[in-house]
């Protein structure tokens, strides 16, 4: 019986540690990754703010374009710089602090479902960074984009990158889930 438990004991602290490597390594991961995208997407726009455009028009996917800075352009590519760095620095604080959270096993406790809600606040700001690239600074700065998109553009708004959408508000739900099931926990446990 002894041996047993021994064995069952090892086996648990060694899927403890096979799970905190995982969640670290998950961390490391969404560290690169948001880091690697946020400075591409930072290069692409200051690139174009000093006459570099290719890296942009790259992005936006235009063929053959070019864009007029005029003022509006200019703000469309700063606005969209600042919700880059905005949604991806929200995105990974966000995901490191609910990963070290599920590592501990801590996912119903006030911190973690905050850190899941800031999460799915991230995924909606990307999903509006990216329609400012593919929508709002082609529209202003790309000349004959308007004339020949003018039927197509609302479709715009609905292609891949609408999973950052649905994924922010399935993230904003599950974290208020976790609220709701953390409060009816402790109204049971009072009537216990």
């Amino acid at each position: 019986m002894k041996l047993n438990a021994v064995r069952l004991g090892d086996m648990e602290s060694e899927r403890n540690v096979q799970s905190r490597l995982l969640y670290r390594v998950l961390r490391i991961l969404a560290g690169v990754m948001t880091l690697v995208a946020g400075l591409a997407m930072s290069y692409a726009c200051i690139a174009a703010l000093f006459g570099d455009q290719e890296l942009l028009i790259d992005i936006i996917d235009e063929d053959a374009a070019s864009l007029s800075m005029n003022i509006q352009t200019i703000l469309a590519i700063v606005a969209t710089n600042l919700l880059a760095i905005v949604s991806l620095g929200l995105l990974f604080f966000s995901l490191n602090r609910f990963l070290k959270y599920a590592e501990r096993g801590e996912m119903l406790v006030d911190p973690a479902r905050s850190a899941l809600k800031r999460l799915g606040v991230a995924m909606l700001l990307l999903y509006l960074t990216t329609r400012f690239v593919a929508v709002v600074i082609p529209v202003l700065g790309v000349s004959g984009f308007w004339t020949e998109n003018k039927y197509s553009l609302p479709l715009t708004f609905v292609d891949l990158d609408f999973l950052y959408l649905l994924v922010g508000v399935v993230l904003l739900a599950l974290g208020q889930a976790l609220r709701e099931g953390q409060v009816a926990k402790e109204e049971t446990k009072q009537y216990i």
